[in-house]
């Protein structure tokens, strides 16, 4: 017969195993239930099936308006490592830019990488008959699975993908460049140059042998209004940021004079992390040289993007920004010296 006490220690474990599986049910029941995304984001909400609905804005755009789509993809981002089912929709974008349709391209290759049980993830194309052949015609679909062929467009240099220094690709678009505008090999030297640095860049990076996540997005697009071809590049590696502070942590404060992601940025443009013992700037490959052909006017509206730091080096203005950004997006263009009229 067993003593008093010991009933009592075995109710003390049996309450406690049974409070623990009350508590795990609870988790598991939030999880499935109508519960909000991680990140407010008010154009997302979760329907009577469990799906999670994310509304792209109607300016779908990095660089034109930053802190929204920033914030759509963050929340797309907490609801993908909640291996959640998501429907992205783009149904009501009004305007969409080469920048957002490589960011998501980015997100689908990190959820089926990343994560061994993944989030199902559909959705649609925007309503809008412009942003939708734009969005068909990008090469989108040849990176997700669909069941239609889309039309061919001229003005689009399709998505490419990869994770090496790739020159014929470059040349490639330097004579999509020179189809579109009419120009020559000599005025698009520019143009190679950047793509190539960038390819470099990404190439270089610190990444782990085991990380396969290592890959830039590129695509470009002929715009006949402006009369000028406008580049992406996308480098899903460490950001800006992240590398100078794992390269020059001592001097960041020395050469910055502030922990801010924008003006790391620009001062990693400038070359000013690469001055060599005679204080003179290092006249090496990278972000210098890029930032020098936008300098020399070889190419314009230069933009970087990375970590919570946005640079209009054609401007020489910095921002900080409010959400993070994973990765490091550039994107430029190249126009004739007598442009049309264009609305961004």
């Amino acid at each position: 017969m067993k003593k008093v006490k010991d009933i009592v220690v075995e109710k003390r474990i049996y309450y406690k195993k049974l409070r623990k599986q009350l508590k795990r049910k609870r988790k598991k029941g939030r999880k499935r239930g109508q519960s909000q995304p991680s990140i407010a984001y008010p154009k997302a909400y979760q329907d009577k099936k469990g799906i999670f609905h994310i509304v792209a804005p109607e300016n779908f755009s990095l660089i034109n308006n930053i802190d929204e789509t920033i914030l759509f993809f963050n929340t797309f981002y907490k609801n993908m490592e909640h291996k959640r089912k998501i429907r992205l929709d783009l149904s009501k974008v009004k305007k969409i830019k080469n920048d957002a349709i490589l960011y998501i391209l980015s997100h689908l290759e990190y959820n089926k990488i990343k994560f061994s049980h993944r989030a199902t993830i559909m959705g649609n194309n925007p309503k809008d008959e412009k942003c939708n052949s734009i969005f068909q015609s990008s090469g989108f679909y040849d990176f997700v699975f669909h069941k239609k062929d889309f039309p061919i467009d001229p003005n689009i240099y399709t998505i490419k993908k990869n994770s090496k220094v790739l020159g014929e690709i470059a040349k490639d678009i330097k004579d999509f460049t020179i189809k579109s505008l009419g120009v020559t090999k000599a005025d698009t030297r520019g143009i190679y140059e950047s793509i190539v640095e960038c390819m470099q860049n990404t190439n270089n990076h610190a990444y782990k042998p085991e990380q396969r996540y290592n890959c830039w997005w590129l695509m470009a697009s002929y715009d006949s209004a402006c009369e000028k071809v406008n580049f992406t590049f996308l480098d899903n590696g460490l950001t800006i940021p992240t590398t100078i502070a794992k390269k020059y942590s001592e001097r960041i404060m020395k050469v910055v004079g502030v922990r801010q992601d924008g003006k790391m940025i620009y001062s990693a443009l400038k070359g000013d992390f690469h001055r060599t013992s005679t204080k003179e700037k290092h006249r090496g490959k990278g972000l210098p040289k890029i930032y020098a052909t936008s300098q020399k006017g070889q190419i314009e509206d230069l933009y970087i993007l990375s970590r919570k730091g946005l640079v209009n080096a054609t401007n020489k203005t910095t921002e900080e920004l409010a959400n993070r950004f994973h990765g490091t997006l550039l994107t430029w263009s190249y126009a004739k010296e007598e442009g049309g009229q264009c609305d961004d």
